[in-house]
Formats: structure tokens, C-alpha cells, sequence
């Protein structure tokens, strides 16, 4: 693929997502979710790699099922008249819920999520877990109802669950990608500027992660335990503990915030499942960060990094903006 083909198609991605944010038209949004779409796909697929075939067809066909049925659900409210939309206010709020945790990949409807993220490089996986699910978020917004708790609830269990016994880095990001979403969902039912707040957190950690990741050429956890670096454990020990919203770090502000608002709004059952699951995808990310601090691990021939790099100051910039609030926390 040439350089000017994907400029096409990143510019059709960043375009068909403002275009559903910023209809007003169901139509407008439905035009919007295909143009990002096709585009998404043509820019992941790979005829040369079997694994990346496989989760673009993966992500092409549930993505077309949930555009059928987003397509539907909008053409059967235009047809009807005004009285039987207002009877079925809470019924038409369910469904477009539904439809809209389908093509953002949340629990229960998250099967397609961790496979396709697995058969997808660290850049197009990055691109899933964030920008992906701007539109369905931002039209999501429109229909605050109960069905964000059941939502936020499932995702945040089945995220953290999930990556329990995971040994691939990109399936344990997209579970971590599930129980945030639990936590964006949450925020949603309550307040729509938290949610961004929370929102924006979580893909720029979620970003440097990945980019981590991707930089260092790490794929599974038994990778990390090769590094032998003690610099570079740490780094990545920080940044996923900030990630997992553990204090004093900067992850841990926005999930701060969110606890003091769900709680404000009597919410405490849906605050508990939330801190349960964060303990334990914490749990988690201690085990993958733990073994790397063994004196006894082998160092790799494939790993070669610069430790002079200006990438690594880049990468640790999560803890050193976590300085200040910990000198807060301490004061």
C-alpha cells in the first residue's frame, strides 16, 4: 500500500468519525460509522499475514452486523409516529445501547474484541482501543440510560477476569481496554464531562503503553521477563500502574473522581464492582511487572535498546507528572 493510500484512508477515518459525531441526522451518523468503516478495514488488511486476515474479516463482519442493525433501528423509528416512539422511549434507549457496545467492542458483546486485537500490529491496535470508540461513545451520550449500569458492570468484570490468564500483551491490553470501558460507561450514566475527562486519561496512557510496546518489539509476557534492564522494568512497571489507577499516580485521578461522583449519587453497587475489578487487573500488571525485577532472568540477543534514548524519557512521563501529586498526597 502506498504512502498516499493511506493518507486516503486516515483522513476517511478521521473524517466518517466527525461526520457521526456531528450529525444531526440518524442517517448523517449511520454514513459517518461506514465511512470510518471501510476505511479501517482496507487500512488493516493484509493478504500476506493470515492472522491480520482473519481479524480484519472478524472485525468487518460483526461491524457490518451492528451497522445493519443501527440502520434498521433508525429507519423503524422514522416510520413510526410520535405517541408509539414516546411508549417505546426506554425499549429504542436499550436497543441503540446494544448496538452501539457491539461495534465498541464492550461486555457482553466484546467475543470479536481480544481476537482481532491479537491479529493486528501494536499501531492498528492502538488506533481499535482509542479512536475507534470516539463515535459510538459520543452518540451513546445521547441516551442516558439504566442500561449503561448493566453495561458498565459486565464490562468491567468480564475485563478484569479476562486478563487473568492471558500470556499475549494485545489480548491483555484489550481486556484492560473492556474493564476501562466498565469505568467510561459509568461515568457516562452520571456526568458527560467526567466521562471525557476519564476518557482522554485513558487513551493517552493506554497510547504510551502501546507505543511501549510496540518500541521495545515486546509481543508476550515471557518477553518482558527477558529484558534484564532494570531501567526499562521500571518505566513499564510505572506506566502500567498508572494505567491500572493505583495512587499516586496519575491514572488514578480520574478513577478518584469517579468513585466520589457514583458515590455522591448512591451508586455503592456499581462503585464495588468497579474497585474489585481495578484490584484486580492491578493484580495482573504486578504479576507481568514482577518477574522482570528477577535477578536470575536471561537477557535476549533480539533485545538491543539504546537506554540514552529520548524515548524512554517519553515513555516515563506518566510517573514524573505522578511527582507532583504524590508530594500532594503526602503534604
Amino acid at each position: 500500500m502506498t504512502t498516499n493510500m493511506k493518507m486516503i484512508f486516515w483522513f476517511s477515518i478521521l473524517s466518517g468519525t466527525l461526520i457521526a459525531v456531528s450529525s444531526k441526522s440518524w442517517i448523517s451518523v449511520w454514513m459517518g460509522l461506514e465511512i470510518n468503516l471501510l476505511a479501517f478495514v482496507s487500512l488493516i488488511s493484509n493478504s500476506m499475514n493470515q492472522q491480520t486476515s482473519e481479524a480484519t474479516l472478524k472485525y468487518f463482519l460483526v461491524q457490518s452486523l451492528a451497522s445493519s442493525m443501527f440502520l434498521f433501528w433508525t429507519i423503524f423509528n422514522f416510520m413510526q409516529s410520535n405517541w408509539f416512539i414516546l411508549m417505546t422511549e426506554n425499549l429504542n434507549s436499550t436497543t441503540i445501547s446494544i448496538i452501539l457496545a457491539l461495534k465498541m467492542g464492550a461486555a457482553p458483546f466484546h467475543f470479536w474484541f481480544p481476537p482481532t486485537a491479537e491479529g493486528l500490529s501494536w499501531f492498528n491496535c492502538m488506533i481499535l482501543l482509542t479512536w475507534q470508540k470516539v463515535a459510538p461513545l459520543f452518540i451513546l451520550m445521547s441516551f442516558n440510560s439504566f442500561s449503561l449500569v448493566i453495561l458498565a458492570s459486565f464490562s468491567s468484570i468480564i475485563g478484569a477476569v479476562g486478563s487473568l490468564n492471558q500470556s499475549s500483551l494485545r489480548k491483555l491490553m484489550a481486556y484492560s481496554s473492556i474493564n476501562h470501558m466498565g469505568w467510561i460507561l459509568a461515568t457516562m450514566y452520571i456526568n458527560d464531562k467526567l466521562m471525557l475527562t476519564y476518557f482522554i486519561m485513558y487513551c493517552s496512557l493506554s497510547i504510551l503503553v502501546m507505543l511501549m510496546f510496540n518500541y521495545f518489539k515486546l509481543m508476550h509476557i515471557n518477553q518482558i521477563q527477558n529484558t534484564n534492564n532494570i531501567l526499562i522494568n521500571l518505566i513499564l512497571m510505572l506506566n502500567l500502574m498508572s494505567l491500572g489507577g493505583l495512587p499516586p499516580f496519575v491514572g488514578f485521578m480520574p478513577k478518584w473522581l469517579s468513585l466520589n461522583y457514583l458515590l455522591m449519587y448512591n451508586q455503592f453497587m456499581l462503585s464495588l464492582i468497579l474497585v474489585l475489578s481495578t484490584l484486580v487487573t492491578l493484580y495482573v500488571y504486578i504479576r507481568l511487572t514482577y518477574s522482570s525485577f528477577n535477578i536470575l532472568s536471561t537477557s535476549s540477543k533480539w533485545f538491543n535498546i539504546n537506554l540514552y534514548s529520548p524515548m524512554l524519557i517519553i515513555f516515563s512521563l506518566p510517573s514524573l507528572i505522578s511527582l507532583p501529586i504524590m508530594i500532594n498526597f503526602i503534604m
